[in-house]
């Protein structure tokens, strides 16, 4: 199966998609890229972040907002 995305048909696209991966234009890891080790915390630790705004989105839409149209009201 070819990629979707190549430097002939985005060349403009593709080295930023690769580069917030830590990969070269040719597939190959950057220098100083995260070693392995490294990404499963940094993904328990990003998991744990998103957990922790969803729970203050949702405290935010359900509690704070109601609270301000009703203040909004007087």
């Amino acid at each position: 199966m070819d990629p979707y995305y190549t430097l002939e048909t985005a060349p403009g696209y593709l080295p930023g998609i690769l580069a917030r991966q830590h990969l070269a234009p040719d597939g190959t890891p950057l220098p100083g890229a995260v070693r392995q080790g490294e990404s499963a915390v940094r993904r328990w630790l990003r998991a744990h972040l998103r957990e922790a705004a969803r729970g203050a989105y949702r405290h935010g839409v359900q509690r704070v907002a109601p609270a301000i149209r009703r203040l909004g009201e007087l």
